[in-house]
């Protein structure tokens, strides 16, 4: 009894072998489509389109998509060559027609794959642009990192951070400069009756704003005492002064003054920390002053007749100042709130307070 045999022509083997791959391809679940990695390339921040992405396997060089107008590009997380979690370091091929972004797997050598290409002989510019894992969609850069850097990470911010201000260290040295107000309460001894002629009006402004300025050293690191000195200038103080009337024309019927004052100032000051940013601080010294004052008198019935005079006058004080100065973290500026009075003899402003905010710059600690 002879065999049965079947046989099918060649041709029609192939074309079923065709169908079945293709049957198999069109009902397998698209996994590839739902598990992908999304790459997007960008140049100098921007989206870089029309860019082709190749992946390294078995030393050649296998294409994967094209950048979209976005700079996008879709890969199946199955990719040849390629496994999920897998760190995959970005090339850049760059031989003058167009510049191919090679992804390239653990066991792959991406400088063998750029002699390939004709190497640095023929223009061809390789280097390494990053690396990420696999399975994660990333960002590229095309800028690439300097020469002999191809395999090292992004590039480092080496400048040295600035230090924290440690806590309890007081600064050296101290500058600062500010305003506030001030309030000159000697000012009046214009409005007493004595002598004559008898003042029966007065009218003063002695509160103005005040601008400041200020200096410390400390010559002993290890001792919280200081050289301090400041400078407060007070404009635009005024006095308005009315006389009895008499019958001597000669006699004055009022007088306008307005003057400036300029103190300058010379302080032992100690200061202590509270351990974290805020210090205090508080001085005492001797106060020089300055006043120059306009003094405008009328004369006669309805001030008919006027007279213009400059006088200056200047004396020491007493000076006292207490404040507070609290220190931004990690830099050399500070805001300080301080108040200070000064006492003492002289025809004009013997007495005043002031109060002020400024800002601070310290150094040394």
């Amino acid at each position: 009894m002879s065999r049965l045999s079947l046989r099918v022509p060649r041709p029609l083997a192939s074309r079923i072998s065709l169908a079945a791959c293709a049957a198999a391809f069109l009902f397998a679940p698209p996994t590839l489509a739902q598990d992908a990695v999304t790459i997007r390339i960008v140049d100098g921040g921007r989206a870089a389109p029309g860019v082709e992405v190749q992946v390294l396997f078995l030393g050649e060089a296998w294409r994967v998509g094209e950048t979209d107008g976005d700079g996008r590009v879709r890969a199946p997380v199955d990719l040849v060559g390629l496994e999920r979690g897998d760190r995959i370091e970005v090339h850049l091929f760059d031989c003058g027609q167009a510049r191919t972004v090679a992804l390239v797997p653990p066991d792959e050598d991406p400088a063998a794959e750029c002699e390939r290409r004709g190497g640095a002989a023929m223009g061809c510019r390789c280097a390494a642009l990053g690396a990420f894992r696999w399975g994660d969609d990333t960002t590229i850069e095309l800028t690439p990192r300097p020469p002999g850097d191809a395999a090292a990470p992004p590039r480092e911010d080496r400048r040295e951070p600035r230090r924290p201000r440690e806590p309890g260290v007081l600064p050296l040295w101290v500058l600062g400069a500010g305003g506030g107000l001030a309030s000159f309460t000697g000012l009046d001894v214009a409005c007493e009756p004595e002598p004559a002629p008898a003042v029966t009006g007065c009218d003063l402004t002695a509160e103005r704003p005040t601008f400041r300025a200020s200096i410390e050293f400390r010559p002993w690191p290890d001792v919280p005492f200081a050289f301090a000195g400041d400078v407060g200038w007070t404009p635009n103080l005024q006095v308005e002064q009315t006389f009895a009337a008499s019958a001597d024309p000669r006699d004055p019927e009022s007088n306008h003054v307005v003057m400036d004052v300029l103190e300058m100032g010379g302080y032992g000051l100690g200061r202590w920390s509270s351990g974290g940013a805020l210090e205090v601080w508080a001085a005492l010294g001797y106060v020089w002053v300055f006043n120059s004052a306009d003094v405008e008198t009328r004369f006669g019935p309805l001030g008919s007749r006027t007279a213009l005079e400059s006088r200056e006058d200047s004396g020491g004080r007493i000076g006292a100042r207490a404040g507070m100065d609290w220190w931004l973290e990690a830099r050399p500026w500070g805001v300080r709130l301080q108040a200070g009075g000064m006492s003492g003899e002289g025809d004009d402003a013997d007495t005043a307070w002031h109060v002020a905010a400024m800002l601070v710059f310290g150094g040394g600690r």
